[in-house]
């Protein structure tokens, strides 16, 4: 779907979100900078992430807006390339996609390590709980305990740090920054 700017104006905010979020596809031509502005507050108003492609600018007010901002190396202005959370130095969109792929698969690593990490040391915290309560004498002493960690618990961490992605990593949706945490209650 290709909407022009000149019939962005006759669209409410609300049919405008309907529409970005439902079609598969959706391209808008000749925008205003105002426009690009009421398209990625309709975009979010739909939960939609917004990138927005910094070109000059002139597009300050979409670049604030936007949840990510982009400029590419060449091609853009430097007051955009300032601006820009993200910028693409060799110039192909391919690069943003593995860049999204990337952090999803890091997001995952991360969050199998530090559940893994808590498991485990949580386990190790219950005697010396119930020594501090019920004065029950400690098999092991504090310093041998930190061996044992360095010892046992390095290799398996580091092996869920370079587990491979999923094979479905780049089908799911965007993290939801509200929704999603490092650790939750499962």
């Amino acid at each position: 779907m290709v909407i022009h700017g000149r019939d962005l104006n006759n669209i409410s905010q609300f049919d405008l979100a309907d529409t970005i979020i439902n079609a598969p596809e959706v391209a808008f031509a000749r925008t205003t900078l105002r426009q690009k502005q009421k398209i990625v507050e309709c975009a979010q108003l739909g939960k939609a992430v917004v990138t927005c492609f910094c070109q000059s600018s002139d597009d300050r007010g979409a670049i604030k807006k936007a949840d990510v901002s982009v400029a590419m190396m060449h091609g853009s202005s430097e007051a955009s390339r300032q601006e820009a959370d993200l910028v693409i130095l060799d110039n192909d969109l391919n690069t943003l996609v593995g860049a999204i792929e990337e952090g999803r698969y890091l997001w995952e690593n991360i969050k199998k390590c530090l559940a893994y990490c808590f498991v485990v040391n949580v386990a190790e915290l219950v005697p010396f709980l119930l020594y501090i309560t019920f004065q029950i004498p400690l098999a092991l002493g504090p310093i041998t305990i930190l061996l044992l960690d360095l010892i046992t618990q390095l290799l398996p961490t580091i092996s869920l740090a370079y587990e491979r992605p999923e094979s479905d990593i780049m089908t799911r949706g965007p993290i939801d920054k509200f929704r999603d945490r490092l650790m939750n209650r499962r």
